[in-house]
């Protein structure tokens, strides 16, 4: 009889083990089911909640545009940065050297010139404030680096827009091709610098530091 009983108690035991881990399971997709909604901008309904997209998920910023939540593996986005910040700071410096040998005469040495100035600029600042442990201001630098390391993309983007259209309108291909060539000098980075300070400055966004720090 006893054995009996504590044949019993055995098979109750054995019972719960797998109930308990299933609940364990369950529980945990749970909380991953949030987690990916929260991440894609999604209500509890599945609603699409564009207030909580986050500005830098959009895109991969190459450096260091990290996400506003503190970032997952600190040791790889370290590595990241140094990367790229040790990338940009002969790109820029070479790009200043060349800045006064271009076809736009003194508007393409004055804009690549100063995009060259601000990249080092920001990406220098990004870095500075990483390293005071200010993520908040590091992850505002961040973008803003961002958006002049695309200054490359939006430049072709620009040529291969502006030419076409201006040539639409009766001038010669060679003539539309020049003149383009004198707008986008600041074209190709000062919108792109304008709308991360927007993307920044949107009060829907907030920044979240993990150790504080006054953003910039």
């Amino acid at each position: 009889m006893a054995g009996a009983h504590g044949g019993g108690h055995r098979g109750l035991r054995a019972a719960a083990v797998p109930q308990h881990l299933a609940a364990r399971a369950r529980g945990a997709g749970r909380r991953v089911r949030r987690e990916l909604r929260r991440a894609a901008g999604l209500g509890a309904g599945g609603l699409l909640r564009p207030h909580r997209l986050r500005r830098d998920r959009a895109g991969a910023v190459p450096a260091a545009a990290g996400r506003a939540d503190p970032d997952p593996a600190p040791r790889l986005h370290r590595v990241n940065g140094r990367i790229v910040a040790l990338s940009i700071l002969p790109a820029g410096l070479g790009g200043l050297v060349l800045a006064p040998s271009n076809q736009a005469g003194l508007i393409g040495t004055a804009g690549f010139g100063l995009l060259a100035v601000l990249w080092i600029g920001f990406v220098g600042a990004a870095v500075r404030a990483a390293r005071r442990r200010h993520f908040a201001a590091h992850r505002r630098w961040a973008v803003r680096t961002f958006a002049m390391t695309y200054a490359a993309v939006t430049l072709r983007l620009w040529l291969g827009v502006l030419t076409p259209v201006l040539a639409g309108f009766g001038m010669d291909p060679e003539a539309a091709f020049e003149l383009a060539y004198h707008l986008v000098p600041f074209l190709c980075w000062v919108p792109n610098l304008l709308l991360a300070e927007w993307l920044l400055r949107r009060p829907t966004v907030p920044v979240v530091s993990r150790t504080g720090g006054a953003g910039a």
